[in-house]
């Protein structure tokens, strides 16, 4: 944080002021110079010592207001967290695309946001390493909500005569796989960054069912 101008100048003042009228004393009122020197020293003492005092309490209160954000963050992205992982790892009602040749394709397209990562980053309270994974979910976001915005464009317009829009939505729903798994990846990883006791206890009871289901 860089000091203002102001506080410099009136600093630079006060610094000449002092020096000027010590030599002043010195050379006026030479007597009068020890007691002028002890006053000025012990003055000087307790602007310091109220400085300490105040930096320090600034700090602290910093500190507080900073662990309370973060906690807080920590909280809701956690509980966000959770609602992507039930809906992109428990995947029902797919929008299902028929063609001619009886052939099908499952897209599995649901609402979620970047808001709070955006807003958690903006907030300066999270390492470099956990505003990397905030950064990461913040891009499969963006990921799966394109691949969402395609879909809806194409399904409008969708000519099961034409090769080029068959074409279009099988890579489509490549994409659409591929956020997925991208999402469910990048939330698994979660635990690397942070201590989310509910995430991971989701998690693994998925995993644990996974295993069962092979």
């Amino acid at each position: 944080m860089k000091t203002p101008l102001f506080i410099k100048i009136i600093l630079l003042i006060v610094i000449l002021l002092t020096i000027s009228y010590s030599v002043y004393i010195y050379k006026v009122y030479n007597n009068d110079f020890v007691s002028w020197r002890n006053t000025l020293i012990s003055t000087l003492i307790s602007v310091l010592f109220a400085l300490v005092i105040a930096m320090f309490l600034f700090y602290f209160q910093d500190n507080l207001i900073k662990k309370d954000t973060k906690n807080k963050y920590i909280t809701i992205i956690e509980k966000y967290l959770i609602e992507i992982w039930e809906i992109s790892s428990n995947l029902i009602d797919p929008q299902i695309i028929y063609f001619i040749d009886k052939e099908e394709l499952d897209f599995y397209l649901f609402n979620i946001h970047k808001i709070i990562f955006e807003q958690a980053i903006c907030s300066n309270v999270f390492d470099v390493e956990q505003t990397g994974f905030l950064l990461t979910m913040i891009s499969v976001i963006d990921y799966h909500n394109t691949v969402k915005e395609k879909f809806i464009n194409m399904s409008i317009r969708f000519d099961e005569n034409s090769n080029s829009d068959i074409k279009s939505l099988r890579i489509l729903h490549i994409n659409n796989k591929e956020s997925i798994t991208a999402l469910n990846n990048a939330i698994e990883s979660a635990n690397e960054y942070f201590e989310f006791n509910e995430l991971n206890k989701e998690i693994k009871e998925k995993i644990v069912v996974r295993l069962k289901n092979k």
